[in-house]
């Protein structure tokens, strides 16, 4: 049996061509999604997850292109897992080497399966090449601030007073949580702050008695021992 499942797409293919190519091409049965907008995908997936549970031992699923059952080489190797997994084989008119009728269809798999993790290790390479360049330009990393330094410090300053502090949060358009999260981390800026600071003062406390010790002990080599002062005389 030979299948047809067609889909709106952005190439402008329509779905009557799409249904003509297939008929065309052998396709007995043929599947179509008209639906347009947000939830045209998933109700796309959802025709197709039900064409490929129909398959059976031999049969055939046809498409035109290949983004009418993919968006991604990951995607596409989900789907032609699923319709290998029922025995059943697959062919793309627009992209022949898609085409698990072949005899090479036992490698097209493999193939595929490499081809995602060569994509996973290349966008990995090329979101540590963005953080170094972003980094080496000393743009900041993550999400955007919801606060400017300004707002940061309007709530420092309020933050003994609770009522201030939530009609500084509806001022600003943010959640009580943020204006906690804003405080909490000025408290914890002090405590290290604090901390570098204590630690500063104890290290510069023992290089100044570092000195004074080195200074005294100088002093008793350079001063002449009684002995020695008798011994010229």
């Amino acid at each position: 049996m030979i299948y047809g499942y067609a889909k709106m797409a952005a190439d402008g293919q329509s779905l009557d061509a799409q249904i003509k190519a297939l008929r065309v091409a052998g396709a007995e049965e043929v599947y179509s999604e008209p639906a347009r907008g947000k939830a045209a995908a998933r109700v796309a997936d959802a025709l197709l997850k039900r064409v490929i549970e129909k398959l059976g031992g031999n049969d055939l699923l046809l498409v035109t292109r290949l983004d009418r059952v993919a968006r991604s080489t990951h995607e596409l190797l989900s789907r032609l897992t699923a319709i290998a997994e029922r025995k059943a084989v697959f062919r793309s008119l627009a992209e022949p080497w898609v085409d698990t009728t072949a005899r090479e269809r036992s490698t097209l798999l493999p193939v595929l399966e490499g081809l995602i993790v060569f994509e996973e290790q290349m966008a990995a390479e090329n979101r540590s090449i963005r953080r170094a360049r972003s980094k080496a330009r000393g743009e900041r990393m993550g999400r955007p601030e919801k606060l400017t330094e300004t707002q940061k410090m309007e709530i420092v300053k309020h933050r003994n007073n609770p009522k201030k502090l939530a009609a500084i949060a509806q001022e600003f358009g943010i959640s009580r949580w943020t204006v906690k999260r804003t405080v909490d981390a000025y408290a914890e800026r002090q405590v290290k702050t604090k901390s570098r600071a204590e630690k500063a003062r104890k290290k510069e406390e023992r290089e100044k008695k570092d000195r004074v010790t080195r200074a005294q002990q100088n002093t008793r080599v350079k001063q002449p021992s009684i002995v020695s002062l008798r011994n010229r005389t």
